[in-house]
C-alpha cells in the first residue's frame, strides 16, 4: 500500500529550471537513439511544439516531457 504521506513538506520541494528548448530537442535524440529510432524534422518540430505549450502547465516535467514524448514515437 501506498503512503498517503510526503516525505518532505511541500514548501520545502526540490525546484529545478527548465530545461532550454535546445536541450530538450538533444533529449529528445539521444532519447529516439536509445531506442534506435528515428524522427523527421517535422515530428521534432511537433514535439517541441507540445512541448512548449506543456511548460504553461505549472508542473510540466521537462524531461520526463520528453521521454513521454519518445515512447509514443515509439509505440
Amino acid at each position: 500500500m501506498l503512503s498517503r504521506h510526503r516525505r518532505f513538506a511541500i514548501e520545502n520541494a526540490f525546484r529545478f529550471e527548465d530545461f532550454t528548448d535546445q536541450e530538450l530537442l538533444k533529449i529528445l535524440d539521444l532519447k529516439l537513439r536509445k531506442q534506435d529510432l528515428a524522427a523527421t524534422q517535422q515530428a521534432k518540430a511537433v514535439a517541441m511544439e507540445v512541448l512548449g505549450r506543456g511548460r504553461i502547465r505549472p508542473n510540466f516535467g521537462n524531461a520526463g516531457e520528453v521521454m513521454s514524448i519518445s515512447r509514443l514515437l515509439g509505440a
